[in-house]
């Protein structure tokens, strides 16, 4: 038998300090390996596979079996980049009975076609990037990021899954950028969303554990849009992180309101800086 293995940089329990999730005692699964160098990226350790253990999905079990609490809400697959380990991802998803909160950039379409759609129980955080933060390895443009990312979000749609997305922002971001990708995003997600709402057989309830009104899922549809712009989905959501620490926005926080307008054209939004950071945890 042949034991899938991936490269991990640590296993821990914590809270859940951004996202949708926020607040909610998690056990992370951090693997090793990122095809993006972010300039704002506070886990450095986990871009390189080098000098990491190698585990099997048993080994990582065990682990998670070992941190277990009552609080306990969901499992945490991040990294680095967890999609370039795609294999390892799917055999973990089947064995895990908890919901599964997956983070990725979402920057590789062809892993994300190949994810394991068989546990309901699966939710996933995308992480639209700005071309001003990070440099691209192995031969991808920074303006294809974005791109990409939105042929990710069309596959979860296609096969029901729920998501968000998460986009970080800086002191410096334009505000022509930022809205020129919210936008496009939008558009996209309006087109296939009409695709799946016209074939209902694409339509199936979930768990009931992980939906909710923040999170975009194959039940919700645009009806219910109360909001006076018709551009607004008010089923997907956008949670806007500024870049920590928190110190370098001071007399700049103004912004803040400036970046949610912009982002409510378009989706629903939430502002939600590192928690975990004002904690002073892991």
């Amino acid at each position: 038998m042949v034991f899938i293995k991936a490269p991990v940089v640590e296993i821990f329990s914590s809270f859940q300090g951004e996202g949708l999730f926020v607040g909610r005692r998690e056990i992370f699964i951090r693997l090793g390996g990122c095809n993006l160098d972010c300039l704002y990226c506070d886990t450095p350790t986990s871009q390189s596979v080098e000098n990491l253990d190698l585990l099997s999905v048993k080994e990582v079990l065990n682990e998670i079996n070992k941190l277990k609490t009552p609080d306990l809400h969901s499992i945490s697959i991040t990294g680095g980049e967890p999609t370039l380990h795609i294999d390892f991802i799917n055999e973990l998803i089947d064995k895990i009975d908890f919901p599964i909160l997956l983070e990725t950039n979402g920057s590789i379409p062809n892993a994300i076609e190949k994810l394991n759609y068989k546990n309901g129980n699966l939710i996933v955080s995308i992480d639209i990037k700005l071309p001003e933060f990070f440099i691209a390895k192995k031969n991808i443009h920074d303006t294809q990021i974005y791109k990409k990312e939105i042929e990710s979000m069309k596959i979860l749609m296609k096969n029901n899954i729920s998501f968000y997305f998460k986009i970080v922002i800086s002191p410096e971001t334009n505000y022509d950028n930022f809205e020129k990708v919210l936008k496009e995003v939008n558009n996209e997600f309006k087109i296939n969303n009409e695709f799946r709402l016209n074939n209902k057989d694409m339509v199936n309830n979930k768990n009931e554990l992980i939906k909710n009104d923040l999170i975009y899922n194959n039940s919700n549809n645009n009806n219910n849009n109360n909001n006076n712009n018709n551009n607004n989905n008010n089923n997907l959501s956008i949670v806007i992180q500024p870049q920590s620490p928190m110190n370098i926005w001071k007399n700049n926080t103004e912004r803040f309101f400036k970046f949610s307008k912009i982002a409510g054209k378009y989706m629903n939004v939430y502002l939600i800086p590192q928690i975990h950071k004002f904690l002073e945890i892991e």
